[in-house]
């Protein structure tokens, strides 16, 4: 860490050996990156499979990704290792972030610090794990509304910024009751303010999740999570009184 660095190393050598310290996180990224152009196929198979889902549920219907360049599938793949390496490799430079900030932190923010980090990394990851359930859905919704006799070739690097922001869009919402929880520890927006619209936001995410899942169980495995984060500032409300 920083504090290690700075008691360990004169202060003529800090400056090299917090370049190497801070090269680990490239080294992992890189090395993460490599699985990633292996198990290439594999990952974008996983990402085509509503296209092949849809065209077998409907061979009437014209559907598939498509590329419109010579240089488009060589550009998509390393976009897709890419993802794949700073996804893998989260662990190791999460760890460098939050090591460079531990010095400057008190005893108890160092406790919290570390709660509000371990949660959001977790509740993030069953985030990311929802989104990758339910993007097929969004993406035959999309498709069914497709006029007969007409063709859909979804451009390939387009199709995959649409899946990787809405499964992200999962994984950053499932971080809102630490957002919630921040936001009050601090006093930016007291959680009696965040409760009043409560009503309309379970609305909302009713439709959205009706919108996202066809079939009842899903609906509620999407939808009930997201419920349950909003009403998260009733837990704010408590820890900010305590």
């Amino acid at each position: 860490t920083m504090a290690v660095i700075t008691r360990t190393f004169p202060p003529n050598k800090r400056g090299t050996a917090m370049a190497l310290w801070g090269s680990v996180a490239g080294v992992a990224i890189l090395l993460c990156c490599i699985i990633g152009w292996h198990y290439y196929q594999n990952i974008y198979d996983f990402i085509e499979q509503p296209f092949r889902d849809y065209q077998h549920a409907h061979p009437e219907a014209h559907v598939e990704v498509a590329f419109n360049a010579v240089t488009a599938p060589f550009n998509l793949k390393l976009k897709v290792v890419v993802w794949a390496g700073l996804i893998l490799a989260a662990p190791v430079w999460l760890w460098q972030i939050w090591a460079f900030l531990v010095p400057g932190l008190t005893p108890r923010e160092k406790r919290v610090g570390r709660i509000f980090v371990a949660s959001a990394i977790v509740l993030f990851a069953c985030g990311v794990y929802m989104g990758s359930l339910t993007f097929g859905n969004a993406v035959e919704m999309f498709i069914s509304a497709t006029p007969r006799g007409a063709a859909n070739f979804a451009d390939g690097g387009m199709y995959f910024s649409f899946v990787t922001r809405f499964i992200l869009s999962f994984g950053l919402t499932f971080m809102l009751p630490i957002l919630l929880l921040a936001l009050n520890a601090v006093g930016v927006l007291k959680g009696r303010i965040m409760l009043k619209g409560w009503r309309i936001a379970i609305i909302g995410i009713a439709v959205f999740a009706a919108m996202m899942s066809p079939t009842p169980a899903s609906t509620q495995s999407a939808g009930l999570p997201s419920a349950a984060q909003r009403r998260g500032p009733s837990s704010a409300i408590i820890v900010g009184w305590v």
